[in-house]
């Protein structure tokens, strides 16, 4: 017996969880746990709708089809994948496959009802079928997926989910809609008329583009705003350029324009949202409705009065954290810390006991002198909102004695790490000398890295690193820490800016890898020297 239509629309529009962003959906457990989630009647969604109309703003709804799809399976187990229940909780910890079965006439039926209801309650000419992330392993195991596969001729899964796409397009086109998907809608052959949104990058938007087909740029590098402002900071997303510069004047006019994403799964409450939006949509609105590309320097300066509009209008936003001269001071090279001038209406304030500033610290209004080693925390604050610290660590410089060996040692440690390890207690798993500070390029598995050497500098001056990694990375320089971009993150830049006088120096970077891509890369800028990947004959052993 299948659930009531109560029952069934609590199970699809609720899960336990214990997230801030609740609908007063209750278990009637006493476990703690609620139900969190909810779901729009007719009437709201029209409201939406009208609301937007009225903003000249277009809502495209996302039906997610074929995968994304465990709670309409959970509440019809008629249309899911005829697969053992212990098979599918080993491949995805749910006994619920989270596909619709592509074997079954239930699933594409019950997909047109909906597809129904969604064309009437929304005008969009344009109908979001999402596409992404199909877990295929259940067609693969699904005897009526696969007796599909035999009768409709198709070679593997891929083009399974290509006829499966292919099919609500031509419904859909009966309706007068058109679809669009994400970027895997292109695996196993592209919809006649489909649209897509390339997410993995932009090589998806590129094959799309170069093939006929509309796509709008939503790459996760510079346009998903439920990502930290470590991994895509303001500026980051002033850099994204939705028209490849590889497409030619009639291919580029397939390419729609781009889209910011905020998945707020993941996101506690409402003021972390505007915090995660502000002020980076500027950003993706200067991109977007621009033709002129923007200095980063110059947009920022202009930036500065916006915050004081946010404020005003009551939003939480993301306040800059203080950008210093130098992210290191050696004693008796400089004995100074300095900042930029705040942006109108913000203070610095500032520790020197490596405490977090708050509204009673220091303000700071013209250099630190830095006389004994330790650190100086500064953060910015505005009204209630205050800034990341930012800590500017005062060492005195360690000097080394150049190496006898060229490269750099490395040593691996096996392990799945959020953040970056105590190297001192992990127990090392082997040992290498490369050229370069990499990623272990032959392998998939979670590890970390931890790689010294010593780097020889031939001119006193000021030298600025870049670290780029994904995930953890942190640069140690002369015994002070010049980089941090630690924890869990798509490939992201940081850089870290200090004097130095000619001669050897300490150098190590500890780097963990916790599944999917992998990039590490250490470059170097300064006298005389273009922005580079620091050469091996800078390092030594």
């Amino acid at each position: 017996m299948f659930p009531t239509e109560h029952v069934r629309r609590i199970i699809g529009a609720a899960r336990e969880g214990k997230t801030l962003l609740q609908l007063s959906v209750y278990d009637g457990s006493d476990t703690g746990e609620k139900l969190y989630g909810g779901f729009y009647t007719q009437d709201d969604i029209r409201e939406v709708v009208r609301y937007a109309a009225n903003r000249h703003i277009t809502i495209v709804p996302e039906i997610e089809i074929p995968g994304h799809s465990l709670a309409a399976c959970a509440s019809y187990p008629e249309i899911a994948c005829s697969i053992p229940a212990k098979l599918s909780e080993q491949e995805s910890g749910s006994p619920v496959p989270n596909v619709y079965c592509a074997g079954k006439e239930a699933s594409f039926e019950f997909l047109q009802n909906v597809l129904d209801e969604v064309c009437d309650l929304f005008p969009s000419q344009i109908i979001h079928i999402g596409g992404d992330e199909v877990d295929k392993f259940y067609w693969h195991n699904c005897p009526d997926c696969q007796k599909r596969m035999n009768a409709e001729g198709l070679k593997n899964e891929e083009e399974l989910q290509s006829y499966v796409i292919r099919r609500v397009e031509k419904y859909l086109n009966t309706k007068g809609k058109r679809i669009i998907g994400w970027d895997e809608i292109l695996e196993g052959g592209l919809a006649p008329n489909a649209a897509v949104m390339s997410w993995r990058g932009i090589d998806g938007g590129i094959t799309a583009a170069k093939a006929g087909h509309d796509v709008v740029m939503t790459p996760t590098s510079h346009c998903y705003f439920d990502y930290g402002y470590n991994s895509i900071s303001t500026e980051h997303v002033l850099s994204f350029d939705p028209v490849p510069p590889t497409l030619t004047k009639e291919e580029a006019k397939h390419i729609l324009g781009g889209q910011c994403n905020l998945w707020t799964e993941g996101v506690p409450d409402r003021p972390t949202v505007e915090q995660r939006l502000f002020p980076r949509f500027v950003s993706m609105a200067q991109v977007l409705w621009s033709e002129n590309k923007e200095d980063p320097a110059a947009f920022m300066d202009r930036l500065q009065p916006y915050y004081a509009r946010l404020q005003a209008l009551g939003l939480n936003f993301f306040v800059p954290a203080p950008e210093a001269e130098y992210d290191a001071v050696f004693l008796g090279d400089s004995s100074q810390v300095a900042f930029r001038t705040p942006a109108p209406g913000m203070t610095i304030r500032y520790t020197e006991d490596a405490s977090l500033p708050t509204v009673t610290s220091k303000v700071y209004s013209k250099p630190i002198a830095a006389s004994n080693a330790g650190t100086i925390t500064a953060a910015n604050f505005m009204g209630s909102r205050v800034s990341e610290a930012i800590r500017i660590q005062v060492s005195s410089a360690i000097a080394a004695s150049a190496g006898t060996r060229p490269g750099i040692v490395t040593k691996t440690y096996p392990g799945r790490f959020a953040t970056m390890p105590d190297f001192a207690k992990l127990k090392e798993s082997g040992t290498f000398t490369g050229e370069v500070f990499a990623p272990i390029s032959d392998r998939e598995d979670a590890y970390a890295l931890y790689s010294t050497a010593t780097l020889r500098i031939e001119r006193d001056g000021i030298y600025t690193f870049y670290l780029n990694s994904d995930d953890g990375g942190i640069l140690w320089l002369g015994g002070a820490k010049l980089i941090d971009n630690d924890g869990l993150h798509a490939p992201s830049e940081k850089k870290g800016r200090v004097r130095l006088n000619a001669g050897s120096y300490p150098i190590a970077v500890g780097y963990f890898q916790a599944g999917g891509a992998q990039t590490l890369k250490l470059s170097i800028e300064g006298p005389n020297m273009p922005k580079q990947e620091i050469p091996p004959s800078m390092l030594s052993h």
